[in-house]
């Protein structure tokens, strides 16, 4: 439709924004016939994008598919392993995932630290999980706490799953709030 209505080719953006959207539909059979049918090899974003998908809906084939594809393409990139190793936790297949952590420490991978920033009156605050630089953290901590307690009063249930599987959910659960 894009090429003949409107005379625009898709560009590798586009097919993985199809990617995406079918698979939130939960249609990875159509997301995969997609990426067989673009006129060019499928990107990194493409299989980040699916692999994504495949841990949503616990795909391992095609989850296995998409992260070999996207290791090949960029084989000092965190991401695909970690998704990979997310995608077996949520699977409970504990063997695959430490076989794909040890992967990761063979080849020198290493997972980047997760900052998230905030803007407050003009001034950018950046900080990450577990973070205890800032000077009021323990009284963050004992709000968050705090905060923690009443979702759980009001019916709120972590997702646990992909956090370490060898570890009780009490302290899974501190491990998140955190």
């Amino acid at each position: 439709m894009m090429v003949n209505d409107f005379h625009i080719s898709p560009k590798m953006e586009i097919y993985s924004c199809m990617v995406d959207l079918y698979s939130r539909a939960g249609m990875l059979d159509k997301a995969m016939a997609l990426i067989n049918k673009m006129p060019f090899p499928a990107g990194a974003i493409v299989w980040r994008t699916l692999l994504a998908a495949s841990r949503v809906h616990r795909n391992v084939e095609l989850g296995k598919l998409a992260a070999e594809n996207l290791i090949s393409l960029q084989p000092h990139d965190s991401a695909a392993y970690v998704l990979l190793s997310n995608l077996y936790a949520a699977t409970g297949d504990w063997q695959e995932r430490a076989k794909v952590r040890k992967l990761m420490d063979v080849r020198k991978v290493k997972k980047e630290i997760g900052y998230s920033w905030i803007e407050v009156k003009n001034k950018t605050y950046s900080f990450m999980a577990g973070d205890v630089s800032h000077p009021l953290s323990d009284s963050i901590y004992m709000k968050l706490e705090e905060l923690s307690g009443r979702l759980k009063d009001a019916g709120y249930q972590p997702d646990t799953n992909y956090v370490l599987h060898d570890v009780e959910d009490e302290h899974k659960e501190a491990i998140l709030s955190r």
